[in-house]
């Protein structure tokens, strides 16, 4: 219990009392494991205090992955070259890209995309389906070049410790 309560407090979920803080309740309603919800939401406001420092569409795309499992919908991430949109499998598979208000999109819409942004490589590779461990990684990636930028030495750390410890477990799983 101990363990988790400062673990809990490392996330500002709760206070030196045990309370919850509005953080803490945020992640709660994220639903998820707690350094999941506090990654996406630091996410989040990051994008909100330094735009452009985060991908904003792979933090979109792990919020709806998030909200749509919680729901009882099959979906994942689907990467694209410097982009992460959702694909939700059903009878007909919908591609949808959350950081253009959930718009849907077609192979043909996302093809053109990335071929305007110059990625040149084969089509076929253009939408890759995330797992979970490779969509956290694309938001460790923002988080670390945001703290890139401010040189926070200790948060740099934190995220290489994420980092290390996603790849080891890929490397265990497989």
């Amino acid at each position: 219990i101990d363990a988790a309560r400062s673990t809990l407090r490392d996330l500002n979920a709760i206070d030196a009392e045990h309370r919850l803080t509005e953080h803490g309740r945020a992640m709660i309603a994220l639903g998820t494991d707690p350094r999941l919800a506090h990654l996406l939401i630091r996410s989040v406001e990051l994008e909100t205090d330094c735009p452009g420092a985060i991908n904003t569409a792979t933090a979109l795309a792990a919020l709806y992955v998030l909200v749509g499992r919680r729901t009882g919908m099959c979906i994942t991430a689907v990467g694209l070259p410097d982009h992460v949109i959702v694909r939700v499998h059903g009878a007909r598979s919908v591609l949808i890209d959350p950081s253009r208000g959930g718009r849907i999109v077609t192979h043909a819409d996302c093809i053109r995309g990335v071929r305007r942004r110059g990625y040149t490589g084969p089509a076929s590779s253009c939408l890759r389906e995330l797992d979970d461990r490779e969509l956290l990684l694309c938001l460790l990636d923002g988080l670390h070049r945001v703290h890139g930028y401010r040189e926070d030495a200790e948060v740099l750390a934190t995220i290489r410790r994420a980092r290390a410890s996603l790849s080891a477990r890929a490397r265990r799983s497989c």
